[in-house]
């Protein structure tokens, strides 16, 4: 029997929105588009957007020992509709932060909350 995580994922955006702070990802697209040389416009694709609310905290020791985290790595509790992917940025409290692993809670294949690894 399938099981509905709607309201697992109602609870997860509640908490968040609570404690969180909203944070926006963006993919710089590598696709630029048509230069017109006539107006020295760039027509092209716009950078790949990704909002939500989340919540930032360290690492324990434990979760870096043996591990690929790095000391200055960071947590990201993250709730969002959209997809957050690798590569993805965010400024959070004038630090440029880089999306290194999304890991998703997805048990029904849709992300109900992100517990992503960010790298300064």
């Amino acid at each position: 029997m399938k099981k509905d995580y709607t309201k697992l994922k109602q609870l997860a955006k509640k908490l968040i929105a609570k404690y969180g702070m909203e944070i926006v990802f963006t993919m710089p697209s590598l696709k630029r588009g048509v230069y017109n040389t006539g107006t020295s416009l760039n027509a092209g694709i716009a950078d790949v957007v990704c909002s939500g609310v989340g919540v930032i905290s360290d690492y324990t020791i434990n979760e870096k020992r043996n591990s690929s985290i790095l000391e200055t790595d960071k947590k990201i509790i993250f709730q969002s509709d959209s997809v957050l992917k690798n590569g993805m940025i965010a400024i959070i409290n004038n630090v440029e932060y880089i999306v290194v692993d999304p890991n998703p809670l997805a048990p029904d294949g849709n992300a109900i909350v992100y517990f992503a690894q960010v790298r300064a």
